[in-house]
């Protein structure tokens, strides 16, 4: 579940498996937490070290999310969106799942969440007014790390184009 350094000799051991993904992916939204943070750290340390997903993998995970319930694994999704090459049909499954994490208890995961839906809106359009707004809220947000993670999304092109 949690142990970094068990999840990551699982990775090491399996990451010449072409199917591997495809089961930590199916394991995002299992039911036991620790096994949902468990797959979501690896699908996270997968794309951090320059992995991919697959058209495949990505509708699956998108398709889970809304069975994810562990804020851990929530986070991981969010710090992954924006390295995701989602279709407009993902975008639009995405916004509503992220759109209660906004004002999650956690800091941290209002923080994610917010860079998740305006990686969303930098690519669908659709989503711009939705995640400017939300970017307005997070400007205000009485966290510090929701408020760095605001200025440093407002330096970017969302902001920027109109």
């Amino acid at each position: 579940g949690r142990s970094v350094s068990m999840l990551s000799e699982l990775a090491a051991q399996y990451r010449d498996n072409a199917s591997f993904i495809d089961v930590i992916v199916s394991l995002s939204a299992d039911a036991e937490n620790t096994i949902s943070d468990g797959a979501t750290h690896m699908i996270k340390r997968h794309v951090d070290g320059g992995g991919a997903l697959s058209a495949k993998q990505t509708g699956a995970l998108v398709k889970n999310c809304g069975a994810v319930t562990s804020w851990q694994a929530q986070l991981h999704i969010c710090q992954v969106i924006a390295r995701l090459r989602l279709s407009a049909s993902q975008a639009a499954a995405l916004a509503p799942w992220l759109k209660p994490l906004l004002s999650h208890r956690r800091p941290f995961l209002r923080a994610w969440a917010l860079d998740a839906l305006c990686a969303i809106a930098q690519a669908h359009d659709r989503f711009k007014t939705q995640a400017l707004d939300a970017l307005t809220a997070a400007e205000n947000d009485k966290a510090a790390s929701v408020r760095a993670r605001a200025r440093h999304i407002s330096r970017s092109s969302l902001k920027a184009t109109p």
